[in-house]
């Protein structure tokens, strides 16, 4: 009986999340809170969550835990640029959001979805990004203007996204 020391969930199909370094066990529920989606950085220094309170939460690989909050609803997807210097956040306020990981500062807030944004991924060395949302659309972000420079009707809803590095 009793309360688990860590719950880790993400919605949809099962993908690994941590490798052999990590104790899940720093991911106790009283900090990070109830999380739609975890990603851990690619030098797995740290873990971001996406809390269903629209706050991202960073947790450190010693257990300090940082917040980035700016989101009006809950965040549902987070991915860490290749670098792991960047932070995108997808949200059901419509946004995606990109965060400097060095200050938890937010660079860019992208709006062009109508509803909810459902997945986020830089493509290439994370200058640009995917999202897809509610509104059956993939955009195609430039990090820099906080633009749309592409689209795509996929005329339905996605929940995730990949991109090949190159």
């Amino acid at each position: 009986g009793g309360e688990p020391d860590a719950v880790v969930s993400s919605a949809g199909p099962p993908r690994p999340a941590f490798d052999g370094a990590w104790d899940v066990r720093l991911l106790a529920p009283a900090a990070v809170g109830i999380a739609a989606d975890v990603a851990l950085s690619p030098d797995a220094s740290r873990v971001a969550v996406a809390g269903q309170d629209g706050v991202v939460r960073l947790v450190e690989a010693g257990g300090e835990v940082s917040a980035l909050a700016g989101h009006a609803a809950r965040v549902l997807r987070v991915s860490f640029a290749p670098d792991g210097g960047l932070l995108a956040s997808a949200s059901a306020d419509g946004t995606v959001r990109l965060w400097h990981l060095a200050d938890a500062r937010l660079l860019k807030t992208c709006e062009g979805h109508r509803g909810w944004v459902q997945a986020v991924a830089f493509v290439g060395t994370g200058d640009q990004a995917l999202s897809t949302g509610a509104d059956g659309r993939l955009l195609r972000w430039d990090l820099q203007s906080a633009e749309v420079i592409a689209e795509m009707n996929h005329g339905g809803w996605a929940y995730g996204l990949a991109c090949s590095p190159d």
